[in-house]
């Protein structure tokens, strides 16, 4: 999978499984040469697992390529196994690299004054991916022919061969079987596209052209160094756009293997449809697109937390897998269903606030009460009114309380052992229900420090107002929403603009709506607010115990009910 370019023990782990799977011993694993990818080339080869290295361009490269599979079949060898059936080829892409230099050179061209400079730079077009192919081959008539490799030779061995890839033509100017021709050597493999192996067979010319002026190859490249194009750089770049339109084609088969399995599938499958809207659609495919582009969706899956702030958010992503989870506990919940009817509860009640009461809440008015089970309810408050409610809405001795779980679970025990160690019996027949009831602690003492550190957020902006001399005597503050306020004086027009320098400031900042609105009010530091609001929010309660007795929140007036209208003033202080 082109998925796990970048992922060395993903991608030993998949050559692995499919090496097993497959059992073939003329299977040969892609892996690409990406600094990743390197490790597990001489990993798996050691393991005696035929690899096709692929998305090469860069010679030094290629030299740790030949490097991994020389090291990895020694440690093949030296663990007594036969390296005969091994096999392994470089797959070195030749015509991209012409292609990326040669608009590099094309830049230069057009801004060189000198016609000698303008003469050279067009020499070298069209021949540094054969300069660079050359070179490679170079190397690779060193490595496997030194001592090192004839004691592999001896133990059966088989040389690693390069591989031409890309060798079609794009620039229509060369000739059209340029990556052909000028490649053809001993130990080679050229993978030609079905329209350049045409024009081979009709006017392609036979010749041992591999090693045919070296030197030639050496100065090509030289001069390209000299002319300020920096050949690494542009053959790392090249492996980035490969590894992604590999990405690219396979999103587009696994795209098209599913589009084929909902046609087949039809109406069996339950399929969520979504209407945002033309402008929200247009901004819902960018996004989509641009996490498909990016992997994104891909980390999400592996939990990878740098999606977000990259610091504790893949702790939060099991949901991702809980359908696959609770699945394997349906024998389970049947069981417990089955207990449950036979008990004859008419209710049940989930007691809990939050996230834990809100799906329970969700499924409670989604579905109808079946026969013969209980109905379900969800008390996520500890305020006595709804307590009491509760209790008068169901009959106590009938109702299935979370509780009511130690109790089942008591029962099917005893039902089958006569004495009951309550050590072991806490341990293992209630971990789940202890391990609810540790995230139900952590989660109040989370939300205690939370309301600890608010508190102490209000003791010192009640200082810094009590230490302001007020510099207004009232102020209306209009809310109209999430995202906007707007500041009047006691005449009700817009607050002078200079008594706000340092606010709106911070108004080209990346400053949060509720900390500009407090810096607002405590800069002016008013006598007397006026809140004017049209549904309760949390700033205004913020406000209320910041300033205090200041603060007054008007029941209905003028300027509340301007709140509701498209445009409120014409010129108000507006913070959005």
């Amino acid at each position: 999978s082109p998925y796990l370019a970048m992922d060395t023990k993903g991608t030993v782990a998949e050559a692995e499984r499919l090496w097993r799977e497959v059992d073939r011993k003329n299977l040969m694993i892609k892996v690409p040469a990406t600094p990743e990818g390197l490790p597990a080339i001489r990993h798996l080869t050691a393991q005696g697992i035929s690899v096709n290295i692929t998305l090469l361009f860069s010679q030094k490269v290629y030299e740790e390529v030949a490097e991994a599979y020389i090291a990895g079949l020694e440690e093949y060898v030296g663990k007594g196994g036969d390296p005969s059936h091994v096999a392994s080829v470089a797959s070195f892409f030749v015509s991209r690299i012409d292609s990326a230099v040669d608009k590099e050179l094309d830049d230069k061209i057009a801004k060189a004054n000198d016609p000698a400079e303008k003469a050279r730079l067009q020499g070298l077009k069209g021949k540094v991916a054969i300069a660079n192919a050359k070179m490679a081959y170079q190397h690779y008539r060193k490595a496997f022919a030194d001592e090192r490799w004839k004691k592999l030779t001896a133990k059966g061995a088989r040389p690693q061969r390069l591989l031409w890839a890309s060798t079609g033509t794009k620039n229509k100017d060369y000739s059209d079987v340029l990556y052909v021709e000028e490649l053809i050597g001993p130990d080679t493999v050229n993978t030609v596209p079905p329209a350049t192996l045409d024009a081979f067979r009709d006017h392609g010319k036979l010749r041992d052209s591999l090693e045919e002026d070296v030197s030639g190859a050496q100065h090509v490249l030289a001069d390209l160094g000299k002319a300020g194009i920096s050949l690494d750089k542009i053959t790392t770049q090249l492996v980035k756009e490969g590894v992604q339109l590999f990405a690219d084609a396979f999103d587009k088969l696994l795209g098209a293997v599913a589009h084929k399995r909902a046609a087949i599938l039809g109406a069996e499958i339950d399929q969520q449809k979504l209407a945002p809207g033309d402008r929200l659609a247009k901004a819902v495919k960018d996004a989509t697109e641009e996490w498909r582009s990016a992997g994104t969706i891909r980390r999400l899956w592996q939990h990878d937390k740098s999606v977000w702030t990259n610091s504790d958010e893949d702790k939060w992503l099991g949901w991702l897998h809980s359908a696959e989870a609770e699945r394997k506990k349906l024998a389970d919940y049947t069981d417990f269903s089955a207990w449950v009817k036979a008990q004859g509860f008419t209710d049940a009640v989930v007691l809990g606030m939050g996230g834990s009461s809100l799906g329970p809440e969700v499924l409670a008015k989604t579905f109808r009460k079946r026969p013969g089970f209980p109905k379900l309810h969800v008390l996520d408050s500890t305020d006595p009114a709804q307590v009491a409610g509760m209790e008068h809405t169901v009959d106590i001795a009938k109702t299935l309380f979370r509780h009511n779980q130690i109790l089942m679970e008591v029962n099917e025990y005893l039902d089958s052992n006569s004495q009951l160690y309550l050590e072991g019996f806490f341990r293992f027949r209630l971990k789940s229900y202890f391990g609810e009831l540790e995230e139900a602690v952590e989660t109040a003492v989370e939300n205690y420090l939370v309301e600890q550190e608010y508190h102490e957020f209000i003791r010192l902006l009640r200082y810094f107002v009590d230490i302001q001399e007020p510099r207004i005597d009232e102020v209306h503050v209009l809310v109209k929403d999430k995202q906007s306020f707007y500041l009047l004086d006691e005449d009700q027009q817009p607050i002078d603009q200079e008594q706000l320098q340092g606010v709106l400031a911070e108004l080209n900042q990346d400053v949060e709506y509720d900390d500009l609105l407090l810096s607002a009010l405590i800069t002016i530091s008013p006598r007397r607010i006026i809140l004017h609001v049209i549904s309760p929010i949390e700033i205004v309660e913020t406000i209320v115990n910041v300033f205090r007795e200041r603060v007054r929140i008007c029941e209905g007036c003028d300027l509340c009910r301007s709140l509701r209208k498209p445009k409120v003033l014409s010129n108000p202080v507006k913070v959005e």
